[in-house]
């Protein structure tokens, strides 16, 4: 697991894209999804994010800025989540890392 609610206190972090669909005009030919190099994008309903690289090509191609891409939020954890976190910690079988790059470099390639 790569849990936001590891460390207490306010902790920024990236959205993933998001198509706005109230910017949305639905285009007959969706300029976006047309430059998506992974076909991340479903035409004027969403962005697939098990696709979606954030390489941002979708949204530099709207003309409508119906997405978004890169936006930072700072998100206060709860003493709460935290909790949570450190209790799924001690459960056998489930290692939480403090980033994806962590979970990359546990991993045993075959």
């Amino acid at each position: 697991m790569v849990p936001v609610d590891i460390e207490r206190g306010d902790v920024e972090t990236v959205l993933p894209s998001k198509l706005e669909k109230t910017k949305c005009q639905k285009c007959d030919e969706c300029e976006a999804a047309l430059y998506c190099p992974n076909c991340a994008i479903v035409p004027h309903e969403e962005i697939d994010l098990l696709k979606c690289i954030g390489c941002g090509s979708c949204k530099d191609i709207c003309p409508y800025d119906a997405v978004s891409t890169g936006k930072i939020i700072t998100m206060h954890m709860r003493e709460i989540d935290i909790a949570n976190t450190e209790k799924l910690s001690e459960m056998e079988g489930i290692e939480i890392f403090a980033t994806p790059q962590e979970v990359l470099d546990n991993f045993e390639y075959k």
